[in-house]
This record gives structure tokens, C-alpha cells and sequence, in this order.
């Protein structure tokens, strides 16, 4: 069994965040479409990069050790 371990993001992973939470919050039927949109604005990268500078620590990342 492969224990995540959990870090702040990388500057060359907002991107890749970015787009795992388009697809993944996209598919979801729970979201009506102004939902949507709201919820994927908060998960963009350019939204991931300015918590990041109010935060270092805002946006984590689990990753297999």
C-alpha cells in the first residue's frame, strides 16, 4: 500500500491542478451551470497562483511516496 505524501504545489504543477479540477469538477452532475462556472473559476491556475502568494502552504498536493 502506497502512503500519499501531501506538500505544498510546485510552481510547474498549477497548470496540471488546474485541469484535474476542470475535468473532474466538469463531469459532476451536482453542479447546476453557474455552479459550475464559479466553482471551476476558484480552481484555475491563475486562481491557484494568487492563494499560493497570499499562502505558500493554500494549495496542497498528495502524491504517491
Amino acid at each position: 500500500m502506497t502512503v500519499p505524501v501531501v506538500t505544498p504545489i510546485a510552481h510547474h504543477e498549477f497548470d496540471a491542478v488546474a485541469t484535474l479540477m476542470r475535468d473532474t469538477i466538469g463531469a459532476l452532475a451536482y453542479y447546476n451551470e453557474p455552479a459550475r462556472r464559479a466553482e471551476l473559476a476558484k480552481y484555475s491556475a491563475e486562481s491557484l497562483r494568487a492563494l499560493v502568494a497570499g499562502d505558500p502552504h493554500a494549495v496542497l498536493v498528495a502524491r504517491d511516496s
